[in-house]
């Protein structure tokens, strides 16, 4: 299951490697925390799930041969820096999985290969906001109940 699971905390996470890890890397909830220098290897779902009105600053250094390397969802705000990432799926997706939350889902990525950059990665729902370089990713209608029940990030 998931490596880390942070259910409303706040403070700061430094220098994190995850290995072969069967669900999400990082999961907070309802968390207001800085994270710097994350590494990621072989994560079967997120590398980082940021859910349930979480304010998170991240710094996302290197993912491989992982899924989505970060989620922002349910009313959460993150600003994200990410250097070096090869995903089999998405790089970053901002939706709602909740509905039950009002505040707009946000996210705000720097991604520092600005030439290696496929915006296609980067994918938004109508209910989020996805701002990538400076420029607001166009959303799409996301199937979130059919992602969950199939796929990399199905639950058991």
């Amino acid at each position: 299951s998931d490596a880390f699971d942070c259910d409303f905390c706040i403070g700061e996470i430094n220098n994190v490697s995850l290995n072969q890890i069967g669900g999400d890397g990082l999961d907070f909830s309802g968390s207001k925390l800085k994270i710097s220098k994350v590494k990621g290897n072989d994560i079967k779902d997120k590398v980082v799930s940021i859910g349930e009105e979480s304010v998170i600053d991240l710094e996302i250094e290197d993912v491989n041969n992982s899924y989505l390397a970060v989620a922002i969802k349910d009313g959460s705000q993150a600003n994200i820096n990410i250097y070096s990432v090869k995903t089999s799926g998405p790089i970053v997706m901002a939706y709602n999985k909740k509905n039950f939350y009002n505040k707009k889902t946000l996210a705000n990525i720097n991604f520092k290969n600005k030439y290696l950059v496929n915006k296609e990665l980067f994918i938004t729902s109508f209910d989020a906001e996805l701002i990538l370089n400076g420029e607001k990713i166009s959303p799409i209608n996301i199937d979130v109940k059919s992602m969950y029940q199939q796929g990399p990030m199905k639950k058991n």
